[in-house]
């Protein structure tokens, strides 16, 4: 199905701003709130409408003005914010085919704002033929930037504490805004930014990618048993490859073609005693096995492929549902049927029944489509084929001695391991004193009610009353 057709054109081309009333009983105290959609238009050069981003907002009732605000959205590109917004902190979340009362919802302690980027959500296409345009690193970074910052004045909420945090690509879209909000001295009351399994640097040569993923490799043999754990913990086997990286695994492949076929022997034993491969294995692809390799081979006894995004999820090897996609896109974590689009009906009802919001079509949860549209060009010049926006989050932070981050990962996540952001962020000349790390046994989604989503949610409201 085509991204026109799953978005059809609307004839209405007005911003559409809805407010329902919503009552929460948490923890036996009772919330009332005003659920809010913010709709923003972007436009062509000649002032016609061409495509709509949203923000679904959760206010509690009462005094506002200092009560913290959190800004939410998630990466792909092409993805949505409902894994954060109906998996992990809205007032609403799911569970199965319903919906139910969230628990360990943040708004007991901050104002939400969940934003879907263009084409995502419910997104309104006007001119389809153009779309792309909006689909590139900095104009995605500027809108949602732009929409952050007119949802706080139309709200009156300039000079609330203000948190964004920003999931997968979402981290990358986060250090391009900050990099936007130094240069044009926006969003004044900035407190803090929170990074989730970020992607930072699309940059790295695969010797360095190859360095930085042994440690969730090892995490992903620890948990399905294909090494000898002798009795060491997930942390304990993840430092433990890290050491090995730091001391021999990266000045092995530094040495390239000068190595000794001894030394590449001894560095694939070691190697095998932390990835569960074969030496045989690891000498054959030249002490450098790819991620999707690595997948494919970890489990290929129980004929079953491991996840990309959870290492700890395996389906069983099968043809790919649609071979005009990369291999990634057939991961079992992901959960990816012929489609390269997910939509949500009950995010849809939810939308549209309770809380009264515009919804023709169905909620666009994830698009390949976009992602596939991506225009990596679209950065400045001074940064052109430079993909590493570090340095943007560095700028930030220099710049604001007030502001603070955080940055979780999870250890079983091959899709941005989470040594990999550390690694950029320790090597970007940022204040680290105002800079929390947290790893946990998880997959890419951190916030997931499966893995202990309580205790997370108290280091979130902990992070933004500090």
């Amino acid at each position: 199905m085509s991204l026109g057709l799953m978005l059809s054109p609307a004839t209405a081309q007005d911003a559409i701003n809805v407010t329902t009333p919503r009552t929460l009983t948490q923890s036996q105290t009772t919330l009332n709130y005003t659920a809010g959609f913010t709709e923003e238009i972007l436009k062509n050069d000649k002032g016609e409408a061409v495509v709509s981003l949203s923000a679904i907002s959760y206010v509690r009732d009462g005094d506002k003005a200092t009560r913290p605000v959190i800004v939410f959205f998630n990466g792909g590109p092409g993805a949505s914010s409902s894994p954060l917004h109906m998996s992990a902190f809205g007032p609403r979340i799911r569970d199965k085919d319903a919906l139910i009362d969230n628990p360990d919802t943040l708004l007991d302690a901050a104002d939400l704002v969940f934003i879907d980027p263009p084409g995502t959500g419910l997104s309104r296409v006007f001119k389809a033929d153009e779309l792309r345009s909006f689909l590139g690193v900095n104009h995605d970074a500027a809108a949602v930037h732009g929409l952050i910052a007119k949802w706080l004045k139309a709200n009156g909420r300039e000079t609330s504490p203000l948190y964004i945090a920003g999931e997968s690509y979402g981290g990358y879209r986060l250090a391009v805004m900050s990099g936007q909000i130094a240069k044009d001295k926006t969003l004044p009351n900035l407190k803090g930014l929170i990074l989730i399994s970020p992607s930072l640097n699309m940059s790295e040569s695969r010797d360095m990618g190859q360095v930085l993923e042994l440690p969730t490799l090892a995490a992903g043999a620890w948990h399905h048993n294909k090494i000898d754990r002798k009795g060491r913990s997930l942390e304990a086997i993840f430092n433990d490859a890290q050491s090995f990286a730091i001391s021999t695994y990266a000045p092995a492949l530094l040495k390239g073609a000068q190595i000794t076929h001894a030394e590449k022997t001894d560095v694939a034993k070691g190697l095998s005693g932390l990835i569960g491969l074969p030496v045989e294995t690891i000498l054959a692809a030249n002490l450098r096995v790819g991620s999707q390799t690595y997948l494919e081979a970890l489990n290929a006894d129980k004929d079953q492929l491991t996840g990309r995004l959870d290492m700890r999820v395996v389906a069983p090897i099968a043809p790919p549902a649609n071979p005009n996609r990369p291999a990634a896109a057939n991961d079992p974590s992901l959960g990816l049927g012929k489609s390269n689009i997910i939509t949500s009906p009950l995010i849809t009802r939810y939308l549209k029944d309770e809380l009264n919001f515009p919804a023709t079509t169905d909620y666009v949860s994830l698009s390949l489509e976009l992602n596939f549209q991506w225009n990596w060009d679209d950065m400045n010049k001074d940064r052109q084929f430079v993909m590493n926006v570090t340095p943007d989050l560095a700028t930030l932070m220099k710049d604001r001695p007030d502001l603070k981050m955080m940055v979780v990962g999870g250890y079983f996540d091959l899709a941005t391991p989470v040594w990999a952001a550390r690694y950029e962020i320790e090597h970007a000349d940022m204040p680290l004193d105002r800079v929390t790390f947290n790893a946990y046994a998880t997959g890419h989604s951190v916030f997931n009610p499966a893995d202990n989503l309580t205790a997370k949610a108290d280091q979130i409201r902990a992070f933004i009353k500090e």
